[in-house]
């Protein structure tokens, strides 16, 4: 059996007045992420890259201000309209909390989001 290559994982979120919505966090040897090496747990990493995902009829990449205009700092992580590149784990975290905040129910918390996602490579539904 080989090693998962690279650590992919997705947190839904329902976003009260838009929807659901994915935060995908992503990194490896072919990731926008630091260091590029394959079999890490996110923790491992300083950087990672994430994108943002809207599950409906007209899915698709987002920007964060697309969600909610509260977002919008978290708008200057996206350089171009698909993915965010090699973005510190703090501001992933906290841009967590933020989607967190805008979720119609969820009752975990940033923290315990975060230790599934760097232990779980898989869709996440919270």
């Amino acid at each position: 059996m080989s090693k998962i290559q690279e650590n992919r994982t997705a947190l839904q979120f329902q976003i009260r007045g838009f929807g659901r919505c994915g935060l995908s966090v992503q990194a490896g040897a072919f990731s926008y992420c630091s260091p590029k090496v394959n079999g890490l747990t996110l923790d491992s990493y300083s950087s990672v890259e994430i994108a943002l995902l809207k599950y409906d009829e007209d899915s698709g990449l987002l920007q964060p201000s697309e969600i909610n205009n509260t977002l919008k700092r978290f708008d200057q992580f996206w350089e171009d309209d698909t993915v965010a590149a090699y973005i510190s784990v703090e501001d992933v975290k906290e841009l967590i909390g933020a989607l967190k905040d805008l979720s119609v129910s969820c009752e975990a918390s940033v923290d315990e989001m975060w230790e599934i996602v760097n232990k779980c490579p898989e869709l996440l539904e919270l």
